[in-house]
């Protein structure tokens, strides 16, 4: 489509992009381009996995609404708006809301196909190339391998690692991969293991939570 213009993905979490709120009409709905999959990926939807396609979002309305500095009400406005301006459908689930942007495909291929780099056929490593630490290579075997499924964009995890997630944080599961897949994405930083960065955060979390003060009722009546 002549007059489209390929934007990065970290500017989604860069300081100009998210400093200003509440977020204008024009922004909000060009924060659901950028955050759209731009290929499909798994994602656990009210206990079973779902594909999340190319062009579609799938947060919540409240995620949404702290992200643009809007009310749950004027985001769920919004979506039906440009629902209604045949710009995009949207489907409300229990604890998410699947976004799908109708023009995605027809923007991106022809904005970015034009634009898009030549890349140079991968040359396999040399064995000293394999056994350094810390190499590309071995980055990504770490992460992309055949036991692992890819959840939203980036974040690949084993069904074990996924069923422990899930029965430590149960509901709060989904929210902390789309932390970690929005993290990867805006900085492009990789991880040997999602899983274990995941559990890393939490502790993190619990350990600069505020600590609630004793009272009286803490210690029953006193006789």
């Amino acid at each position: 489509m002549k007059g489209t213009h390929p934007i990065h993905r970290r500017l989604l979490d860069h300081w100009i992009w998210l400093k200003e709120k509440p977020f204008t009409s024009g922004q909000a709905f060009v924060d659901l381009i950028l955050l759209a999959n731009h290929t499909d990926s798994k994602a656990v939807i009210e206990g079973d996995i779902k594909i999340i396609k190319s062009g579609q979002v799938y947060r919540s309305q409240l995620t949404l609404g702290k992200r643009w500095g809007w009310s749950r009400k004027r985001v769920f406005n919004f979506l039906n708006l440009l629902e209604k301006d045949e710009m995009l459908t949207h489907q409300g689930l229990q604890h998410g809301t699947i976004i799908t942007l109708l023009n995605y495909n027809e923007l991106r291929n022809s904005a970015f196909d034009k634009v898009a780099p030549k890349v140079a056929p991968r040359v396999a490593p040399t064995e000293h190339q394999q056994h350094t630490k810390g190499s590309t290579y071995n980055n990504d075997k770490n992460v992309k391998n055949d036991n692992k499924d890819k959840y939203l964009e980036f974040v690949y995890l084993t069904k074990e690692e996924y069923s422990l997630l899930e029965a430590r944080f149960k509901s709060h599961t989904t929210p902390k991969i789309e932390a970690l897949n929005d993290y990867i994405g805006s900085t492009g930083k990789k991880y040997k293991s999602h899983y274990h960065t995941i559990l890393n955060w939490a502790r993190k979390d619990e350990a600069n939570a505020p600590k609630r003060k004793l009272t009286n009722a803490d210690f029953g009546p006193i006789r």
